[in-house]
């Protein structure tokens, strides 16, 4: 018998040390095809396009000479870097599962981390679109942008003259890290994503650690709840919810990893949220709960400044924890003293009247289109919610009787406590833009935690080949995400614009490529106030020339492609203002910019009150007569392209 054992550990560590010396050889394969692309990559690309070389060659360029040759280069230096990405990700997948499921030594979690934050670098690197346009990039940016203007609290970008009722807390942070490190917003929302997912990775994996003291065990909860809460893509959530004939498939809260390669606040919620977890379970089993109190309090007031959306759940969870220490208290599951009890009540109050004026400010105007006990979405939600989770579900109640042997009752109950609250709240909240998907991450969060132990223990009855098998189909979807997320983003422009880029990054501005537009934004940053206000028929001008428009027009090819995602009507209900005062705004930009310019002076003078307004004009859309009459030329672009008119003051 001790005979046998010794032969399998060497013939595990013989198995180990050929895949230490593969993945090497794979490094070293990686980085010689990045030195011969960035070599010869080029010079093949056009040689070929001028004709030379093998026929095969040059008939995988048709029709070679519509384009530049720039842009046959540009393809290939998309389809090599994408290609290259997608293999790295595999290999290390298939190392990180390996080392897992098969070696007799489980990898340290920092290995898990790194890993994490390195495809998060090289998807960035790879596709500055979607770090810069993401779902609602251009818009949050905006945001950023007012904060670095000097307005805290910012005001309106999409609305000038009124404060944001926006969540401002992660773009304040992003505003910090562009004025201190001199980089655009896109690079420190980046940073912020990035760093994020490491520090989740290694919260859950401690949290994971106080539910049971095994290495492996606490790495498979670390890869579920991040990377693998479902075994189902996005099209795939949208199919089955097509079948089961619910108006809204919920694909884009499960896993959490999907949210950390886009431009959200979202990671750093997620950060504050596991702290928070993390901080209850030792509250309760530590001799110094004043200590794990003010961590709580921090956790509260932090993700109540930063991503205020996962506040409501987390109070949830505090009072069922609160309602199972009454009920439970005295037996194996908690111990009798009620200090613990006393101290997290204190510092969650404390915590959320820190925050309760920043919150109330903020989330006023959504919060009044919030619905509770919605019968009709609290039922959908549950069918989404089973689909989702479903799998996950089945492999907890599966192992139920050996979770409960193993795992400490006591950390055990408050997990459960906190995904049942959060659960509730997907259930039971209901707000206009099905944003209550945010509780859904939570749950399925934190329900991954458990499930990845209850994966490690099912993995112990099963071929180690089946194992590896079941983990490669959770970390199907987030494959799958990364690898949607590095093709030219959906309706974003192109990354290569004619035969440069867009857009350039030059220290903490972002300058359109265009010279004759470019030039215009510089202007306008030059030779106006912070605070002037602007009409225009484009949403650019908050973003490449940092000032707030006056009133946003609805132009579908301008937003939804260009990374705002959202429309007047959208910032109605995020912001809240009086639906009249939206409608004389949109009348006085009509009468400037419609076919009939038919503009009332008189209906400027309410709300001008004084301020700078002034008048964006591209390509000819303002009458020659109604410019004369009511605005004065101040700048016309070198093509006349561009041209800026302030609003003459009114006669009364």
């Amino acid at each position: 018998m001790e005979q046998e054992l010794t032969n399998k550990t060497k013939t595990c560590s013989k198995r180990d040390r050929l895949v230490t010396v593969t993945a090497l050889v794979f490094l070293g394969a990686l980085i010689v095809g990045w030195i011969v692309h960035e070599c010869f990559g080029h010079i093949l690309i056009e040689a070929i396009y001028d004709g030379k070389g093998p026929e095969t060659l040059q008939n995988l360029i048709q029709f070679q000479h519509k384009y530049p040759v720039e842009h046959y280069q540009q393809i290939g230096d998309g389809v090599f870097f994408r290609l290259t990405l997608m293999v790295s990700v595999c290999f290390g997948m298939a190392v990180v599962l390996y080392r897992l499921v098969f070696s007799e030594k489980a990898f340290n979690v920092i290995w898990l981390v790194f890993f994490g934050m390195a495809i998060l670098v090289m998807m960035y690197f790879l596709n500055p679109n979607f770090r810069v346009y993401s779902k609602h990039g251009l818009f949050r940016c905006s945001i950023v942008y007012q904060i670095l203007n000097g307005s805290v609290p910012p005001g309106d970008p999409y609305f000038a003259g009124y404060p944001a009722h926006y969540p401002w807390g992660t773009p304040w942070l992003v505003a910090m890290l562009s004025r201190i490190f001199n980089i655009t917003p896109f690079y420190s929302y980046a940073a912020v994503n990035v760093v994020s997912l490491g520090l989740v990775i290694f919260l859950v994996h401690r949290i994971s650690r106080q539910l049971i003291n095994n290495h492996k065990a606490n790495l498979f909860s670390a890869v579920i709840a991040i990377f693998g809460t479902t075994v189902f893509s996005r099209k795939i959530l949208t199919l089955l919810g097509g079948l089961l004939h619910l108006a809204h498939a919920e694909n884009k809260a499960t896993p959490a990893f999907w949210k950390f390669s886009n431009l959200n606040a979202v990671p750093i919620g997620l950060v504050f949220f596991f702290l928070f977890v993390y901080a209850l379970i030792r509250l309760f089993q530590d001799k110094r709960p004043w200590l794990f109190g003010m961590v709580i309090a921090v956790s509260l007031a932090g993700c109540g400044f930063f991503y205020v959306a996962f506040l409501p759940g987390m109070v949830a969870a505090v009072l069922a924890i609160c309602f199972l220490r009454v009920v439970l208290g005295g037996t194996g599951w908690f111990g009798l003293s009620y200090r613990p009890l006393f101290v997290l009540l204190l510092v969650s109050v404390v915590a959320c009247l820190s925050v309760g004026g920043y919150v109330f400010s903020t989330t006023a105007a959504v919060g009044q289109n919030v619905q509770l006990f919605n019968i009709y979405a609290a039922g959908e939600n549950m069918a989404n919610f089973l689909v989702g989770l479903g799998p996950l579900l089945v492999l907890i109640f599966v192992c139920r009787r050996w979770l409960l042997k193993n795992l400490d009752k006591q950390s055990f109950a408050i997990v459960l406590a906190i995904a049942a609250a959060t659960t509730a709240s997907y259930f039971f909240v209901h707000s206009w833009y099905r944003g209550e998907y945010k509780f859904y991450l939570l749950a399925a969060a934190t329900i991954g935690i458990v499930g990845g132990v209850a994966l490690y223990a099912i993995g112990q009855r099963l071929p180690m080949i089946v194992l590896f098998i079941l983990l490669l189909l959770c970390l199907y979807p987030s494959y799958a995400d990364l690898s949607q997320k590095l093709k030219a983003t959906g309706n974003a422009p192109l990354l290569y614009y004619k035969r440069g880029i867009y857009f350039e990054e030059k220290g903490i501005d972002i300058h359109v490529s265009d010279a004759e537009e470019d030039a215009f934004y510089q202007w306008i940053k030059k030779n106006t106030t912070t605070k002037s206000a602007f009409i225009d028929t484009q949403w650019k001008l908050p973003v490449f020339a940092r000032r707030g428009l006056w009133v946003a027009l609805d132009r579908p090819d301008d937003q939804s492609r260009m990374g705002y995602g959202l429309t007047v009507r959208d910032l109605d209900f995020y912001n809240g203002y009086d639906q009249a005062l939206y409608e004389r705004r949109k009348t006085i930009a009509d009468g400037i910019f419609g076919r009939d310019h038919s503009l009332n002076h008189r209906q400027i003078a309410d709300t001008l009150a004084g301020k700078d307004l002034y008048i964006v004009e591209r390509c000819d859309n303002i009458g020659d007569d109604l410019a004369e009459r009511y605005f004065e030329a101040l700048f016309t672009s070198s093509q006349a392209n561009f041209r800026l008119y302030r609003v003459k003051p009114v006669e009364r």
